[in-house]
């Protein structure tokens, strides 16, 4: 299996839309509370999200590609504000799992931020999705604060 990798802005976002749409459905599937709110999401939605975070920053936006432009992953990273970076999304292909996609994915996304200045960086991981804790960990996150919203 050989992977390539394609780096660029907000222009790339329709590209993974498919992929996208396989994580908010995890995210459904694995949420306690806000399964509806999973349910109603659509990526033209989160999609206009991301564009307002270009207006206001930048969006950086890399894909992982097998031979034959098969789109097997993505990462989505943003700086706005203070210098503050955001890994804003990231998925891989269940059959591409463990073989160093999402790793390479975040290193390339936190290069990009440390070469722009960041001087914060989060990432937002679902409730349900906390087995992800220790992929991040490797990479220096940790959960610093609990936000609870209200259904």
């Amino acid at each position: 299996m050989k992977i390539g990798y394609i780096e660029g802005n907000e222009e790339l976002l329709d590209l993974l839309k498919p992929m996208w749409e396989k994580l908010n459905l995890i995210h459904k599937s694995r949420s306690l509370y806000f399964k509806d709110r999973y349910e109603k999401l659509i990526f033209a939605e989160r999609k206009s999200i991301l564009l307002k975070k270009a207006e206001a920053g930048m969006v950086r936006v890399d894909l992982a590609v097998e031979e034959g432009n098969t789109y097997v992953g993505y990462c989505i990273g943003s700086i706005v504000g203070d210098k503050a970076g955001d890994i804003d999304s990231l998925y891989v292909e269940p059959g591409y799992r463990n073989a160093g996609i999402g790793g390479c994915l975040v290193e390339r996304m936190l290069r990009w931020m440390d070469g722009s200045g960041v001087l914060s960086k989060t990432v937002t991981v679902a409730v349900g999705n906390e087995e992800v804790f220790s992929f991040y960990s490797r990479y220096g996150f940790y959960s610093s604060a609990n936000i609870l919203m209200q259904r």
